[in-house]
């Protein structure tokens, strides 16, 4: 069982674009400009370092049926009830900013370590296309390296998994391959050790798409080059 503190947050938007970031990384954005409600929540741990750490609300726009909600704090014994930090849009507000004090116990996620990465925009689509690659060939050796240290922060932060889940996670992989949206766009965050790569229209780079024409499956957001390999972070 993990003993990781449970931090974690949400964002609910109608009618607004906004960005959730922890520590300047945009872990979450929701537009529901023109109508309609949406929301991301889960946990923060995985972006936070033993200190301060600081998450900030960044509301880019706003329509005439603007809300825009977040919070962010320990989870409690009761999963549904509010969390310590509470945020809501309004005219006087524009923005917000929660600072939570992590123990110096955080354990240290692998893009803590990695490498302050500023290459060209063009190596990241060869990372794509070999992730790409790996599932189409269903090499699992191949996307397992991609995946070595995404599957130890699980392990840290959720506890130990049974070796059978996660390798028929990893075969679930294989039942499609995916479509690489082009053009993507490349940002890069903590100086370099995390990069969030978007496909077109703002989607993840690699999708499947679904018989009902959504997309089934997205994948290949978070990255970060550990020890001088390029792995699937978050």
């Amino acid at each position: 069982m993990s003993t990781v503190p449970p931090y974690i947050g949400s964002l609910v938007t109608l009618d607004a674009h906004a960005l959730y970031r922890v520590n300047g990384v945009p872990v979450w954005e929701c537009d529901s400009t023109g109508g309609g409600n949406l929301s991301s929540s889960g946990p923060l741990t995985p972006w936070m370092v033993a200190g301060e750490n600081t998450i900030d609300v960044e509301v880019r726009a706003t329509g005439p049926d603007a809300r825009v909600e977040a919070q962010a704090g320990l989870q409690g014994a009761d999963p549904f009830g509010p969390l310590e930090h509470q945020y809501a849009w309004a005219a006087g507000a524009p923005a917000g900013r929660f600072v939570i004090a992590a123990p110096a116990d955080l354990p240290k996620w692998a893009w803590v370590s990695g490498d302050r990465w500023d290459g060209a925009d063009e190596e990241i689509r060869g990372v794509l296309e070999r992730f790409r690659g790996a599932i189409a060939a269903r090499d699992a050796a191949a996307l397992r390296r991609f995946m070595t240290a995404r599957l130890a922060d699980v392990e840290v932060l959720y506890g130990p998994m049974d070796p059978a889940f996660v390798e028929s996670s990893m075969n679930d992989m294989f039942e499609a391959v995916p479509e690489l949206r082009l053009p993507i766009t490349v940002e890069r965050f903590q100086g370099g050790r995390i990069v969030r790569v978007s496909g077109a229209g703002g989607t993840e780079p690699l999708v499947v798409p679904g018989a009902d024409g959504e997309f089934a499956t997205m994948m290949g957001r978070w990255w970060s080059r550990v020890g001088g390999e390029w792995q699937s972070i978050s």
